[in-house]
Formats: structure tokens, sequence, C-alpha cells
């Protein structure tokens, strides 16, 4: 998750988007870093980070289970599919089955 929030808080783009389009790649690389830098404590994390493009996923593809993975690919996600966190909490409410 660090990776993530240091890509969008020392990227030079201009836009939210332009920095969404940068740092929801897979694997991205926050500036001053290097891929060597990158640790990760299971193979499943390092697997989405190398190969997960969050722009691509949708909600049949977005596990919610609770797991923390599945939560961090959900939100980031999320992320990629909203302006706000509004526009997001009220997608997944008309989405809902009540």
């Amino acid at each position: 998750m660090a990776v993530y929030l240091l890509g969008f808080y020392q990227s030079r783009l201009q836009t939210p988007q332009e920095r969404k389009e940068q740092v929801l790649c897979a694997g991205f690389v926050a500036p001053g870093l290097s891929s060597e830098d990158m640790h990760f404590e299971t193979a499943e994390t390092y697997n989405i980070w190398a190969t997960t493009n969050f722009k691509d996923l949708n909600t049949t593809t977005v596990s919610t289970s609770g797991f923390t993975v599945d939560t961090l690919q959900a939100a980031l996600w999320a992320l990629w599919n909203a302006k706000t966190f509004e526009e997001v909490r009220n997608s997944e409410a008309a989405s809902s089955p009540i």
C-alpha cells in the first residue's frame, strides 16, 4: 500500500487522472525506488503488484471478502473508477441487492 501512497504523493503529474494512470498500473514503482526495492510478504501480493492493472478490473473480478489483500485491491479499483468517495459509496449502494 505504501508504494501507491508514495506514488500519488511524489508524482509530478498535474491532474488526478494522470496520477491514477501512472500509479495504478502493474509493476508501478514510486519515484526514487527500483523494482529491487520492492519487498512482498507473500507470492500473492507480489503477483497483484506485478500483474494487476486496476483500471482493467470490474465488479465481478474484485473480491470484497474482507481479506486484507482483497480489500486493498477493491480500494485501488474504487480509486480508479471514481472521482470521489461518495461516487464509490453511491454506486455500491445502487448495485447492492437489499
